[in-house]
């Protein structure tokens, strides 16, 4: 199939079909319009565009110093001299799919954003200052990571750039796995619609990505607010996120990150939480539940009050590392072994499971155990002239001598 021109209207269309296009995936497309602008130019050479004004501009590719920068193609929008608007590109049929505009710099998606004669098929533009005709960006940097930048508080779907973000997750993952781009950075609340695995999300502004029951498998995820429920067949990694109430489904390494609510694990999962705390002030505390299965969980260093819950198989372990703070393991914890390391409160309200304290520093113990120790000032001392016995109302120390030059000491 070829475009064909639609001279009727107050503004004619350059209609092109959907078979002119070329699929990417699903339902997104990429259009030539280098080539089109060549499709363009036999049309107005043809018998039918011949008598009508002329629908481009074009500026040529151009080299500077080895590097051929792309074309300029402008669609002729303007009012003419019979007072009729002239020409926009028509995506024929105007259905549920994206176009993302490739090999020049031109106006085609200005002229749809302002017209809105394709109401449902979505026009990516692609235009940047320095576009680089066909090369890939590592042809010519090579090593740069490419970002994809999305900002769904705007109103107009950009190009993915810093400058101008996509609106939509939809289009950003699209243009993401057209190009190979694995970093996406959001810089407003967003909603996964797709599996997303082996992506790096960075967040600015701490927005809150929706997980919608999605594979985020080998993905990681920094500095963003995760809510919802993840279906992943692999392992995530978390930095200095937020774990938001009742994120279920998840399983893998989180650093730094707060729990502000229960977090529910995948069943069966290994995860390991390093250097994680409490975002919950006063009396409350966050949970972390082992879901049942033969889990293996490793808290390491946590700050604040923290419940485990739901260890229910004999085979499942959870090791917690208090850096400082209050613990309790509740009664859903009904098989396997609890290990308590670190220094803390703990409640022990198991149900079954084994809990091993031995590493564990409980402060009230501590603080009963110093003020046993030490010598009340405010009572008499007695103290025996050989030596054999130091005792107060609270206690007596008694020294035996042993005869071979070392002695026993036995509090009493």
């Amino acid at each position: 199939m070829a475009i064909s021109v639609d001279y009727t209207g107050a503004r004619f269309c350059i209609n092109v079909p959907q078979a002119d296009l070329t699929l990417v995936s699903g339902t997104l497309y990429t259009h030539d319009t280098d080539a089109f602008w060549s499709e363009i130019k036999a049309w107005e050479a043809s018998e039918i565009g011949i008598v009508f004004e002329d629908m481009q501009s074009h500026n040529a590719a151009y080299t500077v110093f080895g590097i051929t920068y792309a074309p300029k193609v402008e669609i002729l929008n303007e009012t003419n001299s019979s007072n009729v608007d002239l020409y926009q590109v028509c995506y024929i049929p105007d259905t549920a799919y994206s176009v993302r505009l490739e090999g020049s710099n031109n106006n085609i998606a200005d002229i749809q954003n302002t017209i809105l004669k394709n109401t449902t098929t979505q026009v990516i533009p692609g235009n940047a200052a320095g576009l680089i005709g066909n090369a890939k960006i590592d042809e010519i940097h090579g090593g740069v990571q490419r970002k994809i930048w999305v900002d769904t508080t705007l109103g107009t779907d950009g190009s993915g750039y810093q400058g101008s973000p996509h609106n939509n997750f939809t289009s950003a993952i699209d243009n993401a796995e057209a190009n190979g781009i694995t970093d996406i950075v959001l810089l407003a609340d967003a909603t996964a619609d797709r599996q997303l695995k082996n992506f790096i999300f960075e967040g600015i502004g701490s927005p809150v990505l929706t997980l919608n029951g999605q594979d985020f498998k080998g993905s990681k995820l920094i500095d963003i607010e995760l809510e919802g429920t993840m279906v992943s067949t692999g392992e995530i990694h978390a930095v200095d996120c937020i774990l938001r109430n009742n994120v279920t489904g998840i399983y893998g390494r989180f650093d730094r990150c707060g729990l502000a609510g229960d977090i529910v694990l995948k069943t069966a999962s290994d995860s390991d939480f390093v250097g994680c705390y409490s975002t919950i002030s006063g009396l409350s505390r966050p949970s972390i539940s082992a879901n049942g299965g033969a889990c293996d969980v490793s808290i390491r260093g946590f700050q604040g009050g923290l419940t485990v819950k739901g260890m229910t198989d004999a085979s499942g372990t959870m090791s917690v590392g208090m850096a400082q703070g209050r613990l309790n393991a509740d009664a859903t914890n009904t098989a396997g072994t609890i290990s308590v390391r670190g220094r803390g409160d703990f409640t022990d309200n198991t149900a079954g499971a084994t809990v091993d304290t031995s590493g564990f520093l409980e402060v009230g113990k501590v603080d009963e155990m110093h003020i046993r120790q030490d010598l009340n000032a405010a009572k008499q001392q007695k103290y025996a002239d050989d030596g054999s016995v130091i005792s107060n109302d609270d206690f007596t120390l008694t020294k035996t001598d042993n005869g071979d030059g070392t002695f026993d000491v036995v509090k009493s």
